[in-house]
C-alpha cells in the first residue's frame, strides 16, 4: 500500500506523525504546566499570603509592645506623643493584616478554623484593650500603665502571640503538603512527557526507515541504468514500476533512452551535412569580409573630413559667439551711456536751477550788506556825538567838583553852622568825581566803539566787493552750464545713433551665429552617422569574423559530434 502511494504523501505521512506526537506532547505539557501553575497560585494566595499576613501582625504586635514599655519609662511629653502616634499606626496595620488575612485564607480544617476564629478574637481583644494602658501611660501615670499592662494586656498578647505561632505553623504545614504534592505532579508529567517523546520518536524513527527504504533502493537502480546510458549503452531498459514519483521517473527514464536513440541516429547524419555546410560559409564570409574592409577605409576618410570641417565651424562659431558677445556688451554699454547721459542733462539742469537760485540769494545778500554798511556808518557818527556829549558831561563834573570844593571850604569857615553845608558839598563831590569816572569809560567804550565801527565800515566794504565778484562767478557758471547742456545733447543723440547702429549690427550677428550654429549641428550630425557607420562597418567585420569562427567551430563540432556518435550502442 504505501509503495503506490506517491512521494508527498509518503511525506505527509512521516510528517503527519511528527505533527501529531508533537501536538500531544505539547497539549500535554500546556495542560500540566496549567495545573501546576494553578497549583502554585493556590498556594501562593492561600498559604503564602496568610503566612505573610500573619508574620506582619506579630511583628507590628511586637512593635506596639516596646512603644508601650518605652511609654511607660519616659515623662517626655514630646516623645510621649510619637510613641502615640506610632502605636496608632501599627494599631491600624494590625486591622489591616487581619483584613489581609481573612480575604486570603481558604481552608476546610476544623481546627484551622477554630485556630483563625480564636485569632480574630484575640487580636479584636488586644486591640480594644491597648487603650486601657495608652491612656495612664500618657497622663505619665506609669505605675498604674503598668499594673494594667501586667494584668490585663500582656495575657492577651501572650495568647495571641501564641495562638499566630500555632495557626502560621498549620500554614506552613499546609504549604509544604501542597509543595509535596505539587513536586510529584510535576515527576508524573515529566515521566508521561518523556514517555511520550520516546513513543513518538520510535513511530517516527520506524515509519523513516520504512519510507526510506522503499524510496532509496529503486532510486539506486535508477542511479545504475541512468549511470549505464551516460557511457553510451542505451539498450538498458527500467523493469520497476509503480504508481509514484520513482515509477514515473523510471517510465521517463525508459522514453529519454528511446528518445536518445532516435535523436543520437538523427544527429549522426545531420553532423555530416553541418560540416559541408559550415565550410561553403566560410568562404562566402571571407569574401563578404573583404567587402566590408574596403567599405570601412572609405567612411573612416568620410569621417575625418567630417571631423576636420566640424574643428573648422566649431572655430568660427567661437570667434562669432565672442564678437555676438562683443556687440551685445557695446550695445549694453551704449545704453547704459544713454542713460548716463540723460542722468547728467538732468543734473545740469538742476546745476542751472541752483545757479539762479543762487545768483537772486546773492544778490539780495549784496543788498542787506549795503544796508548794513549804511547802518554801521550811521552808528560811527551817533558814537562820535555821543562822544560830544560825554566831554560835555565830563566838563561839568570837573565844575561841579570845583563848586563842592569851594562850598566845603566856605563850610569850613563857618564853623558849627556850616557843618550841614559841608556835608551836603562832600557829596556833591563825590557824585561829580563818580559822573567824572563813568564819563571817562564811556568815553573808552565810545572810543572803542568807533574803532570796531571803522572796522567793520572797511570789512564791509571788503564784502561788498566779494559780492560782486561772487555773483560774476556765478553767472560765469550758469554760462558754463548752459554750454555744458547743450554738449551733453549733441553727445546724447549720437550715442543714440551709435547704440541704434550697434543693435543692428547684433541682430546681424545673431543671425549669422545661428546659421553657423545649424552648419556645426548638420556637421556634427554628418559626423556622428559617418562614425556610427563606420563603427557599424566595424562590428559587421568583427560579426564576419565571428561568422568565420563559428563556422570552424561548427565544423569542428560537426566532426566532434561524429566521434561522439560512435560511441553510443543504439
Amino acid at each position: 500500500m504505501m509503495k503506490n502511494l506517491s512521494m508527498s504523501k509518503k511525506f505527509t505521512v512521516l510528517i503527519s506523525l511528527f505533527v501529531v506526537t508533537l501536538v500531544m506532547i505539547s497539549m500535554l505539557s500546556h495542560v500540566l504546566i496549567g495545573r501546576m501553575a494553578d497549583a502554585g497560585e493556590k498556594i501562593y494566595e492561600e498559604r503564602l499570603i496568610p503566612i505573610r499576613a500573619i508574620g506582619q501582625l506579630r511583628t507590628d504586635n511586637r512593635a506596639i509592645d516596646s512603644h508601650l514599655l518605652e511609654l511607660m519609662l519616659t515623662t517626655e511629653s514630646a516623645r510621649n506623643e510619637e510613641l502615640q502616634k506610632n502605636i496608632e499606626e501599627r494599631r491600624e496595620s494590625m486591622v489591616t493584616d487581619l483584613e489581609v488575612f481573612n480575604d486570603s485564607i481558604s481552608t476546610e480544617d476544623p481546627e484551622l478554623m477554630s485556630r483563625i476564629e480564636k485569632l480574630n478574637e484575640e487580636t479584636n481583644a488586644y486591640l480594644e484593650s491597648i487603650d486601657v494602658v495608652l491612656q495612664p501611660a500618657l497622663r505619665n501615670e506609669n505605675e498604674s500603665a503598668y499594673r494594667q499592662y501586667g494584668t490585663e494586656l500582656r495575657p492577651i498578647r501572650l495568647a495571641l502571640v501564641e495562638t499566630a505561632k500555632e495557626v502560621m505553623d498549620q500554614l506552613n504545614v499546609d504549604a509544604e503538603t501542597a509543595s509535596d504534592t505539587m513536586r510529584s505532579d510535576r515527576e508524573r508529567a515529566v515521566f508521561i512527557f518523556w514517555g511520550l517523546v520516546i513513543l513518538g520518536a520510535t513511530l517516527s524513527i520506524g515509519l523513516g526507515v520504512y519510507i526510506t527504504r522503499l524510496v532509496v533502493g529503486p532510486v539506486k537502480e535508477l542511479n545504475v541504468l541512468m549511470s549505464r546510458a551516460g557511457e553510451g549503452d542505451l539498450t538498458v531498459n527500467s523493469t520497476y514500476t509503480s504508481r509514484d514519483e520513482i515509477g514515473a521517473l523510471a517510465q521517463s527514464f525508459n522514453q529519454m533512452k528511446e528518445s536518445l536513440r532516435e535523436l543520437i541516429g538523427g544527429v549522426t547524419s545531420t553532423a555530416g551535412r553541418v560540416a559541408t555546410s559550415s565550410d561553403d560559409l566560410k568562404n562566402n564570409v571571407e569574401e563578404t569580409t573583404k567587402a566590408t574592409e574596403m567599405v570601412a577605409v572609405t567612411m573612416e576618410e568620410i569621417a575625418s573630413g567630417s571631423l576636420h570641417q566640424l574643428k573648422r565651424v566649431k572655430s568660427s562659431n567661437g570667434t562669432l559667439s565672442e564678437l555676438t558677445n562683443g556687440i551685445h556688451q557695446v550695445s549694453d554699454r551704449a545704453q547704459q551711456m544713454t542713460v548716463l547721459s540723460e542722468g547728467a542733462l538732468d543734473k545740469v539742469q538742476s546745476g542751472n536751477e541752483l545757479i539762479e537760485t543762487l545768483e537772486h540769494q546773492l544778490e539780495a545778500m549784496n543788498e542787506k550788506v549795503k544796508t548794513l554798511q549804511q547802518v554801521i556808518e550811521q552808528l560811527n557818527t551817533r558814537s562820535q556825538e555821543i562822544g560830544t556829549i560825554s566831554g560835555t558831561i565830563s566838563g561839568i563834573a570837573e565844575q561841579t567838583n570845583l563848586l563842592a570844593l569851594n562850598a566845603a571850604i566856605e563850610a569850613a569857615r563857618a564853623g558849627d553852622q556850616g557843618r550841614g553845608f559841608a556835608v551836603v558839598a562832600a557829596e556833591v563831590r563825590k557824585l561829580a568825581e563818580e559822573s567824572a569816572d563813568a564819563t571817562k569809560q564811556i568815553s573808552s567804550l565810545i572810543h572803542h566803539t568807533q574803532t570796531e565801527t571803522k572796522h567793520a565800515v572797511e570789512t564791509m566794504h571788503v564784502v561788498e566787493g566779494d559780492m560782486g565778484q561772487s555773483v560774476t562767478n556765478v553767472r560765469q557758471t550758469g554760462v558754463a552750464f548752459d554750454e555744458i547742456k547743450v554738449a551733453i545733447e549733441e553727445v546724447g543723440q549720437q550715442i543714440e545713433e551709435v547704440s541704434s547702429a550697434v543693435q543692428e549690427m547684433a541682430a546681424g550677428a545673431t543671425e549669422v551665429l545661428n546659421s553657423v550654429n545649424e552648419i556645426q549641428g548638420i556637421t556634427e550630425s554628418t559626423a556622428t552617422e559617418t562614425e556610427n557607420t563606420s563603427a557599424a562597418t566595424e562590428e559587421q567585420m568583427a560579426s564576419m569574423e565571428e561568422i568565420t569562427a563559428a563556422a570552424q567551430e561548427l565544423s569542428n563540432m560537426a566532426d566532434e559530434m561524429r566521434e561522439m556518435t560512435n560511441r553510443f550502442t543504439v
